[in-house]
């Protein structure tokens, strides 16, 4: 059957003038029948206006095929003429998916590798939590979409554990098992996302930060490890010498790990008085200050220093995380250390020897490079017999002078 093209005139309901739409008919490949096609708006329709069986009967009758094609497609043309402007689909904005990809790309460049990655995990696991999905628009994010997903964090999202039992046939199986997150580990997970979303709500994206208002458990308190000189020094004796350096380091500054580890020779003073952390867990460009034990370390790498070829060119020796806090554990096992003692540790107990030596807590937000809601915590954390020595030099300080009446010393008549 030949293929024909007719241009009927169509009014369109609702519109005073005529316009002009072409339509024809059409074969196509593979499909038995025949076809109608129709232009509007620049999109082509197309529509199935014989289909085989009816066109064998027509044939069979000898009617015109032709005549019944034509009538047909004229009047496709006119439903498709008449037929409701599709709208553009309203712009939804950023999908979640897309907000964690972008914001991740620019907390990359404000703190440390060890952090994002830690934040990185915490965002995707969002992502791609039930109910949320990375094709999620950003903005149909509600604080009850949060509350939905803590409360799933807080059920069984924790450490994992193997549970052995039997079946009926006596066979032994093995579950795997989540415990419930941590009240402590929940509060980091909802910091990512206030991170996130606050991102977003400056972009525009949002127009409020849902995580805002999200009510959450107290984390337990635990009594903070605090080394005494006597200790710390006493777990530098027993550390091998591929850590010695940076635990003393560690200890001298209050610096992180993951800044000690990461920092390289240009960020040293020519005089090693201190030393420029250019990226921090906070974002912020950070002076260190060094003490004498601390310059000592510096300058005496910096005498068996060979600088690499090409690369990084690291202060402190390259050791795995795992590595390096494999030799830390085995130093404090053998200083007679609780078990549980960490490396932060260091970093606690220094900020605490300048809160009890009388440094404004402002001053050691400051030098260590934390928060002052961060810091407070440190004058918290003062031991308990610092607090009673306080307190025994408040009572004599305010307690009544009184006169000692001298004895009498009666005279020899």
């Amino acid at each position: 059957m030949p293929t024909t093209t007719t241009t009927p005139t169509v009014e369109k309901k609702g519109r005073s003038d005529a316009r002009p739409l072409g339509g024809s008919i059409i074969s196509v490949k593979g499909r038995p029948g025949v076809y109608g096609q129709a232009y509007r708006d620049g999109k082509r329709r197309q529509a199935l206006l014989i289909n085989a069986d009816e066109l064998a009967d027509l044939k069979s009758k000898k009617k015109n095929v032709q005549k019944v094609a034509e009538a047909r497609l004229a009047a496709f043309v006119v439903g498709v003429a008449n037929a409701p402007t599709e709208e553009p689909a309203a712009d939804a904005g950023p999908t979640v998916g897309k907000l964690v990809t972008d914001y991740l790309r620019v907390l990359e460049t404000r703190t440390v590798e060890r952090h994002a990655r830690t934040v990185k995990a915490q965002l995707e696991r969002f992502r791609d939590a039930k109910g949320i999905g990375a094709d999620t628009p950003a903005a149909d994010i509600a604080r009850s979409t949060v509350e939905s997903y803590v409360a799933a964090l807080s059920r069984e999202n924790g450490a994992a554990y193997v549970v052995k039992a039997k079946d009926a046939d006596g066979e032994e199986v093995r579950e795997t098992k989540h415990k419930p997150m941590s009240p402590a580990t929940v509060r980091r997970h909802v910091a990512a996302l206030s991170g996130l979303f606050n991102f977003a709500r400056d972009r525009g994206v949002v127009t409020d930060n849902p995580v805002r208002g999200v009510k959450l458990a107290r984390p337990q308190e635990f009594a903070v490890r605090l080394l005494t000189a006597d200790e710390i020094a006493n777990v530098l004796r027993h550390a091998r010498p591929q850590v010695r350096d940076a635990l003393t380091f560690l200890s001298e500054t209050g610096c992180r790990y993951s800044e000690m580890s990461d920092l390289q020779w240009p960020a040293v003073d020519a005089g090693f008085a201190r030393v420029t952390i250019a990226r921090s867990k906070s974002g912020r460009v950070r002076h260190v200050t060094l003490t004498a034990a601390a310059r000592r370390v510096i300058e005496g790498l910096h005498d068996t220093h060979t600088r690499p070829i090409e690369g990084p060119n690291y202060v402190f020796a390259r050791l795995s995380h795992p590595r390096f806090f494999k030799l830390f554990k085995r130093a404090v096992a053998k200083a007679g250390l609780p078990a549980s003692t960490r490396i932060h540790d260091l970093r606690h107990s220094l900020a605490s020897r300048m809160v009890m030596r009388g440094v404004p807590v402002s001053v050691v937000a400051e030098a260590i490079g934390d928060t002052l809601q961060v810091a407070m915590r440190y004058a918290k954390h003062t031991p308990a017999d610092a607090v009673a020595a306080a307190f025994r030099a408040m009572e004599s300080a305010s307690a009544p002078t009184t006169k000692t009446k001298k004895p009498k010393v009666k005279q020899a008549s």
